[in-house]
């Protein structure tokens, strides 16, 4: 009868491999978590900035809530609209989700 030998894995030569595939993963999640989350938040935030800095009196708005409106008086936190019947609003400035921008026909 022949016998087959048996190969054997010494115990040492694996034992980073879990680590090693450990840190792999984690490093894809935090590319996947970042690319798909929290880039897409920093822009946006960073749109909101800059349309809050660009706000002036006269400019065509939108709110969150999907109010149309003209900017009247700006403060720093802030601001009063009038809507299309002539009433006017006092909103926060956060709310403000929009500037419309007039279209020129041509």
């Amino acid at each position: 009868m022949t016998s087959l030998p048996i190969l054997a894995q010494d115990a040492s030569d694996n034992a980073g491999s879990g680590w090693a595939t450990l840190i792999v993963y984690v490093v894809i999640l935090g590319s996947i978590f970042y690319f798909l989350i929290l880039r897409p938040q920093r822009t946006r935030a960073s749109r909101h900035r800059q349309l809050m800095a660009s706000l002036a009196v006269g400019d065509e708005i939108r709110t969150a809530g999907g109010i149309f409106g003209f900017v009247r008086s700006l403060d720093e936190d802030s601001a009063v609209i009038e809507v299309e019947d002539g009433t006017r609003i006092r909103i926060a400035r956060g709310a403000i989700s929009t500037k419309i921008v007039p279209q020129t026909e041509g």
